[in-house]
């Protein structure tokens, strides 16, 4: 079985991903780690890894391809794009939240490599920009518009749930669609 969990920065998408895998026994695949992988292999920070990206679409490319490539046996691929370009996936998730719960979120937890500095309203305007970047680039390199959730089967506001019990969610829902 293929899980796709997608979704806006800070929005529980690892969390919950990793909750689903320890409850499965799937395998997990971060784009995340994927990234910081290919930045290692490039010897850039993942900070520099993605601001080079929004200039290298082939490697942004690559890194969707490498994404891809994990798409076998029971497995969780977790990326804003898994769902889009993986219609063959069992069942795809969105995970979404405001922009306070996530600025608060970035705020408490180390994201993007780095630990987060300034206030909320900075955290928010750091999301916003990070998220129109990838927008742009979804669009320019797939067609993809990251605001048309049609490819996905579940949608979970996140700011209403604990990732515990989003992950039960997503785990009754795959339950369901096999029967």
């Amino acid at each position: 079985m293929i899980i796709t969990i997608g979704g806006l920065h800070c929005a529980g998408r690892s969390t919950v991903a990793k909750l689903l895998s320890e409850k499965t026994g799937f395998r997990h695949v971060s784009v995340g780690d994927v990234a910081r992988k290919m930045a290692m292999e490039k010897g850039m920070s993942i900070e520099e890894f993605n601001t080079y990206l929004e200039k290298h679409l082939e490697e942004d490319k690559e890194l969707d391809r490498r994404m891809l490539a994990e798409a076998s046996g029971d497995v969780i691929l977790e990326g804003n794009l898994c769902g889009a370009l993986l219609p063959k996936a069992d069942i795809k998730i969105w995970l979404t939240a405001d922009p306070r719960t996530r600025a608060e979120r970035r705020m408490i937890k180390q994201r993007f490599g780095d630990k987060p500095s300034g206030s909320i309203e900075d955290a928010e305007k750091e999301l916003k920009q990070r998220e129109e970047s990838e927008r742009k680039r979804y669009e320019k390199m797939y067609g993809i518009n990251l605001s048309d959730l049609s490819a996905y089967d579940l949608i979970i506001n996140t700011g209403e749930w604990p990732a515990k019990s989003v992950a039960s969610i997503i785990l009754e829902a795959v339950e369901r669609r096999n029967e």
